[in-house]
């Protein structure tokens, strides 16, 4: 009986199809990766490469994936770090040529600020102090209603903006409260998605805040890049606060100055009517005329008797006559002593309750007389308060005058009244016109002691001001020797190593010849009635530092310059910002040769891909050639020739495999169920278990007959499994050889 099915297939060798499959999936990467390199070569990082996903071995892929990440992230880098130099480098420039105006200033910042980190809306806050109560002022904003605009003071902790004052940190929110705030605009409002609040944070000082709403997500190097640019605000907010309070400070000190010459003109005025006992003192207020700088000058030229005292009534100060005087009483002056000391029983009281008038703000005067060496001295005795810039009482000013002369002089006038009521009644008319003319002359003098006193309590009110200021203050006369300076000038020098005091002479702080020389020109300048700015440069040990020095000249009555005032200010933490600016741009021109170089490296890399490429197509023809003579050299066997997979499916075979199936019968389909060549049951179970061993690793061969077309044949089988890389059986390839047997061998045969 002829079967349709026989039990043994003819295949093809595995290694043929696999080289095949290979080949042509290194043709189809290769260009896959021609492509992609042409379309990074043209600048497009977003390129995505195409392979089959079952190449999990395709390193030239993998490798090319890996370069376009990497280069799309340095070119993220490089942008990011491109935008924050030349953010930083275009706000330097902002604080640097708007720094007059501290509102005009804020709205330029913070409409800037948001139009390049892309906000929507924006709002600058910075710190104010009312005595003890520290809070934030709204002073620029951007895109805000009217009604968060009307919201303009925020106490520290209140709120989201206060709270982050409060920390010193920088908060950011991606989920807003619904009635946090509204983006609006002609056509409607809608709430932003993102928050970002960073402090103005300069020496771990707050000095305001930036708050920032916007639609799109702020990523770290926004919030890195506005860190940086707030400790620049910061310190141009400081800066130009300072010089407001300066040029505030400035202004009132000239109307004062102006205030006081008028009423020392008017003074001086009054004086030329005094006696010759007032010549001295005429001569003093004309030296205070117009030179509040030499105020210890004018107390220890003046024949009054000053000193002060602070709240516990101990000695702060004196002039030279107050030393004099108490010396002619047997004592020496102390700084430091209690003045209390100098009184007795009742009098010590009493001197208390005048200390205790004075610094609870009054100002007031009283006529005392004393024996000394047997001779009555008349004095009149003011007590005034010092006040500080906020107003507080510190110290108590008592200003101690000789009337005895004037007092003398009076009871002389009396005496002389009384004697000419005996004279003739023109020596009475002559008489009341000299007592008229006495007291006028005593209104004046008491006009001229009130004067004189607010004289020298503004003098030390304006020195008190000057010494609040932080900045450096001093003038100088034409020797270049110090006339005045304030607190800010010594706590400077002192920094560097310096002491100075009046006379001393500014050309010693520079050991340079070519400084002192620079020096010199400045004040020839201003000596020679020009007033100016200018920034310069100090290297002491080691350390620089940049001030910018304002020289104005003092002139006289005449119109004359005799002296030259100064006034510096730090600038090194706005020097200093412009240098880390040009810093981080040498830092990005770097890094951009590090990506040149990168590029160059790319450039080589894809001429090696290119030669790999020729040599791979190189390689593809010969397997071409080599799968065609391997095809037919398997198909010119008489051999049947098959492979099945661990399925049992049909996977490929040869020529003689195909002829020998279609005349018997049947079909050849790639993928084909082999097991159904036989019928259920023990045959099926049978040829099974002989795939399974092939499978296994097993290479076998059997030997049996078979009866095909009426033909009996031997048949010898041989199973070999086919193996990857790693040994592993994917396949089995079957060899059958049939050979015609003789009637003899045919009858004998055994039915398979």
């Amino acid at each position: 009986m002829i079967k349709k099915r026989i039990p043994y297939r003819v295949v093809k060798t595995q290694e043929l199809s696999k080289l095949r499959k290979h080949a042509q999936r290194l043709v189809e990467q290769i260009d896959s990766a021609r492509r992609f390199i042409k379309e990074i070569e043209s600048g497009n990082l977003d390129i995505e490469i195409k392979f089959d996903g079952q190449d999990d071995d395709n390193a030239l892929a993998m490798s090319l994936v890996s370069m376009r990440d990497q280069m799309r992230r340095i070119s993220s880098e490089e942008k990011q770090r491109n935008w924050a130099t030349e953010g930083l480098a275009k706000f330097v420039d902002i604080l640097r040529s708007n720094n007059d105006d501290l509102s005009g200033l804020s709205q330029l910042i913070i409409s800037n600020i948001v139009k390049y980190t892309a906000a929507n809306q924006g709002s600058l806050y910075i710190m104010n102090q009312e005595g003890n109560d520290s809070y934030l002022d709204l002073v620029g904003c951007y895109a805000y209603d009217r009604k968060k605009h009307r919201e303009q003071r925020i106490s520290l902790g209140e709120g989201l903006v206060g709270q982050c004052a409060l920390e010193k940190d920088t908060l950011y929110m991606t989920n807003l409260p619904a009635d946090y705030l509204k983006i609006t605009s002609g056509l409607g409002q809608a709430l932003p998605k993102n928050l970002l609040i960073v402090p103005l944070l300069l020496n771990n000082t707050v000095y305001g805040a930036i708050e920032l709403a916007s639609f799109t997500k702020f990523e770290q190097y926004h919030r890195d890049f506005l860190e940086k640019l707030a400790e620049s605000i910061a310190s141009t907010i400081s800066n130009v606060k300072v010089n407001e309070q300066t040029r505030k400070l400035l202004h009132e000190t000239q109307v004062q100055t102006e205030q006081v010459r008028s009423q020392e003109e008017e003074m001086r005025q009054n004086m030329e009517e005094l006696s010759a006992t007032q010549e001295e003192m005429q001569r003093v207020l004309r030296e205070v005329e117009g030179k509040e700088a030499y105020v210890t000058q004018l107390l220890n030229l003046s024949t009054d008797s000053i000193y002060s005292v602070d709240k516990q009534y101990k000695l702060v100060s004196w002039n030279s006559s107050f030393a004099v005087t108490l010396e002619r009483f047997g004592m020496r002056l102390e700084k430091g002593a209690n003045t209390l000391d100098w009184f007795q029983g009742a009098e010590r009281d009493a001197q208390v309750n005048r200390y205790r008038r004075a610094l609870a703000g009054e100002s007031f005067d009283f006529m005392t007389q004393s024996v000394m060496e047997g001779k009555t001295i008349h004095h009149l005795s003011v007590y005034a308060p010092l006040k500080n810039a906020t107003g507080d009482v510190f110290e108590v000013a008592v200003f101690s005058k000789d009337m005895s002369e004037i007092v003398s002089a009076q009871q002389t006038a009396e005496k002389a009244a009384r004697d000419a009521q005996n004279q003739t009644e023109e020596l009475k008319a002559q008489e009341e016109e000299l007592r008229q003319n006495m007291e006028e002359l005593a209104a004046t003098q008491d006009e001229m002691q009130r004067i004189l006193n607010e004289v020298q309590s503004k003098e030390a009110y304006l020195k008190s001001l000057l010494n609040s200021s932080r900045d450096a203050i001093f003038t100088v006369d034409r020797e270049l020797g110090l006339i005045s300076f304030n607190d800010g000038f010594t706590v400077g020098l002192k920094q560097m190593g310096v002491e100075v005091d009046a006379g001393f002479n500014l050309l010693n702080i520079f050991p340079d010849e070519k400084q002192k020389n620079e020096q010199r020109a400045n004040y020839a300048r201003a000596f020679n009635g020009e007033a100016f700015e200018i920034t310069s440069e100090f290297d002491m040990s080691g350390i620089k530092s940049y001030y910018s020095s304002n020289y104005s000249p003092l002139y006289n009555e005449k119109g004359e310059v005799f002296a030259v005032s100064v006034f510096g200010n730090d600038v090194t933490e706005i020097f200093t910002a412009k240098l880390n600016a040009e810093r981080l741009a040498k830092e990005a021109q770097e890094k951009s040769e590090e990506v040149k170089a990168q590029e160059e490296e790319l450039r080589q890399n894809m001429e090696e891909l290119s030669s790999t490429q020729e040599e791979m197509e190189r390689v593809m023809k010969e397997m071409e050639v080599r799968s065609r003579y391997t095809l037919d050299l398997l198909n010119a066997s008489d051999d049947i020739i098959c492979t099945i997979d661990r399925d049992y499916r049909l996977m490929t075979w040869n020529k003689t495999f195909e002829d020998f199936t279609k005349n018997t019968g049947g079909g050849v389909e790639k993928g084909f169920n082999t097991l159904e060549w036989y019928p259920k049951g023990d045959a099926r179970n049978e040829h099974k278990k002989t795939y399974d061993r092939a499978l296994k690793g097993e290479a076998f061969q059997f030997e049996s007959t078979a009866e095909v077309a009426g033909q009996q044949y031997s048949v010898k089988t041989s199973y070999k499994p086919l193996r990857d890389e790693k040994g592993k059986t994917y396949e089995v390839a079957m060899f059958t050889r049939m050979t015609l047997l003789g009637a003899d061998a045919r009858t004998n045969s055994k039915k398979s």
